[in-house]
């Protein structure tokens, strides 16, 4: 699952406050209109990841569906996202 709140560089217990200061300094930085050469992907999945965090409803749900399984252990480095599925013991 892709990482919203990474995309935004805040923490998942962000307030709407900090989510929207952070949006459109993300958005203002990515902005196609400021990077001229950019094709505008950046923009486009940060517009997304605001989309789904900005309604309390949508964000709610993706809370709850990016809560990680009880099979799964925490991994901060160099994952996209720190969540894995641990290997099944055989």
């Amino acid at each position: 699952m892709l990482d919203y709140y990474a995309r935004l560089g805040v923490h998942p217990t962000a307030s709407d406050d900090e989510l929207r200061r952070a949006w459109r300094g993300r958005a203002f930085e990515l902005h196609p209109d400021r990077n001229p050469g950019d094709d505008g992907a950046a923009f486009r999945a940060l517009a997304e990841a605001w989309e789904v965090l900005s309604s309390p409803e949508e964000r709610a749900r993706y809370d709850r569906e990016r809560a990680p399984s009880p099979d799964s252990v925490f991994r901060p480095e160099g994952a996209t996202s720190p969540w894995y599925s641990a290997p099944s013991p055989e």
